[in-house]
């Protein structure tokens, strides 16, 4: 990930026709708290790396045709998704 991108808090791509997967590079950025991918044409499982976003408070995936780790399914998180999905085979995300 770019240096530019190190103190990124907010990200918010939502309703943007956005194509492809997620980039598992985007959980290096530590002081991530919100990301917002919502209404997008993502193809990809969100990536289990994320569960090292140790800020990361608001994660909405909605319209996302993925599963969520379990890891982000705890309390401490606000996981928004019509259809959530926990993986059921994580070790292949």
């Amino acid at each position: 990930i770019n240096e530019i991108f190190i103190n990124l808090q907010y990200y918010e791509v939502g309703n943007n026709y956005l194509t492809g997967t997620i980039p598992s590079e985007i959980s290096t950025i530590n002081s991530l708290s919100v990301f917002y991918i919502n209404s997008n044409y993502i193809t990809s499982s969100l990536p289990s790396v994320f569960c090292n976003l140790n800020n990361l408070k608001l994660l909405n995936i909605n319209d996302l045709d993925t599963c969520v780790p379990s890891c982000l399914t705890r309390a401490a998180y606000s996981v928004s998704s019509y259809d959530f999905v926990r993986c059921q085979n994580e070790q292949d995300l």
